[in-house]
């Protein structure tokens, strides 16, 4: 089962599988996705983003983790506006979460027809993330999101301790 570890308005997180761009991040010193030398996991704004879109296919094999905002607390945590892959990304100390377009993270829609730099922007910001160094310690997951039951019970193979509920809408189904 693949994790993603991502930050969502309701606490939900999410970890998609690996990065391609991470030589961009790097450069940056933070590696958003855990597979470069930092280490350093992420969680996202929303679930419902579109790093999950793109992996519509895998729905059925990935989960979508609650995470406690006590994670912003990790010494090193970093807050980005929009995906941090992106060259445009602005990295934040927690308490400047107010810099954070919220309306364009929570929106249900980032696309914008007849407009393909809103439509970029918006796509990016969709993908705001809390970066934090190393990992994130379990007793601050506190929850599951699945797509169905199959799912719920291959999670429960994993992590039997982690409550799970099923929401497919979160899985733009």
């Amino acid at each position: 089962m693949a994790f993603c570890l991502t930050k969502v308005r309701r606490d939900y997180a999410m970890h998609p599988s690996r990065c391609s761009r991470c030589k961009t991040v790097a450069t940056k010193g933070v590696c958003p996705r855990g597979c470069g030398s930092t280490n350093t996991p992420t969680y996202i704004s929303m679930p419902a983003n579109p790093m999950l879109y793109k992996r519509l296919g895998e729905a059925g094999s990935l989960c979508v983790l609650r995470v406690s905002l006590d994670a912003l607390t990790i010494p090193g945590a970093v807050i980005t506006d929009s995906n941090a892959a992106s060259d445009y990304a602005r990295f934040l100390h927690p308490s400047q979460w107010t810099l954070i377009n919220f309306d364009d993270v929570l929106a249900e829609n980032w696309t914008h027809p007849g407009d393909p730099r809103r439509y970029f922007q918006h796509k990016s910001r969709k993908c705001a993330e809390v970066l934090v160094p190393h990992r994130i310690p379990l007793e601050l997951l506190t929850g599951a999101c699945v797509i169905d039951a199959a799912a719920r019970e291959r999670l429960a193979l994993h992590a039997p301790h982690l409550p799970a509920v099923i929401d497919p809408v979160l899985f733009f189904q």
